[in-house]
């Protein structure tokens, strides 16, 4: 029998990269049915594309795909309510249009064409819902701009969730 080893230098060892602790988890009463972006807890809420620091005091930049969790109310009437900006920059190319959906159904599709402050309301509807489940809020935009670290940017997030 032929058996061949060979010697090589063992790597170094190197600590783990450091790492941020996960969002607290979100059960029972502790869940919000309406989150404000300015929140201490907002971040715990954020499902993706809605930038970590809170800006002007109110508002998170959102990317294309803003997504949040939030907790069904336990009542049979309630709304989506979303609470935003359409920054000057992403209208400049016209009218944006944004599809606003629950647990991936769309709800509504609105064209808003002037920049500004924004209030979007909807009956939530109940079929889709069960109350004290976590439902997933998006809200896509047609347009973004590229910021000047190529980040692409859409809506200045304020609030969103549900309301009676």
């Amino acid at each position: 029998m032929l058996f061949i080893a060979g010697c090589a230098r063992s790597p170094g060892s190197y600590p783990p990269p450091a790492q941020s602790p996960p969002p607290p988890p979100l059960e029972g009463s502790a869940l919000l049915s309406f989150i404000e972006m300015n929140a201490a807890d907002a971040p715990a809420y954020i499902v993706r594309d809605i930038g970590p620091a809170v800006e002007g005091g109110l508002w998170r930049w959102a990317r294309q795909r803003p997504a949040i969790r939030a907790a069904v109310p336990a009542t049979d009437r309630f709304r989506f309510v979303m609470d935003f900006v359409i920054p000057d920059a992403t209208a400049k190319g016209g009218p944006v249009t944004i599809a606003f959906a629950v647990n991936g159904h769309i709800l509504d599709t609105v064209r808003y064409t002037t920049p500004g402050r924004k209030n979007f309301e909807t009956a939530a509807p109940p079929a889709l819902l069960r109350a004290g489940e976590i439902a997933i809020l998006t809200a896509v935009p047609d347009k973004t701009v590229r910021s000047s670290d190529g980040e692409e940017l859409s809506l200045l997030m304020i609030s969103a969730g549900f309301k009676p």
